[in-house]
């Protein structure tokens, strides 16, 4: 599974997220793989609509499962996460 951060260095939510996604990692460990990206280098963000930032998707292989807008804490996500992997 995986989890995409689309952003970009000038924004102040994006780089609010760093901490989320820190907290994310440490308790999905090696079964969840994240991926920041910058919202205006990377051509997914056109293919995947990408108009806000920050914006994160969670993939299973190259299936969108979930999508966040906005700052949103890992207390959010992790549940989120973690009902996909029980379901896997």
């Amino acid at each position: 599974m995986k989890l995409i951060k689309f952003g970009t260095q000038w924004c102040a939510p994006c780089k609010q997220m760093t901490k989320e996604l820190e907290a994310i990692s440490k308790e999905f460990g090696k079964d969840l793989i994240i991926e920041e990206v910058d919202a205006q280098k990377d051509p997914r963000s056109n293919v995947w609509g990408v108009m806000s930032v920050p914006m994160l998707f969670l993939l299973r292989g190259e299936k969108h499962l979930e999508c966040w807008r906005g700052f949103t804490s890992a207390q959010t996500i992790i549940p989120t996460i973690q009902s996909y992997m029980v379901g896997s």
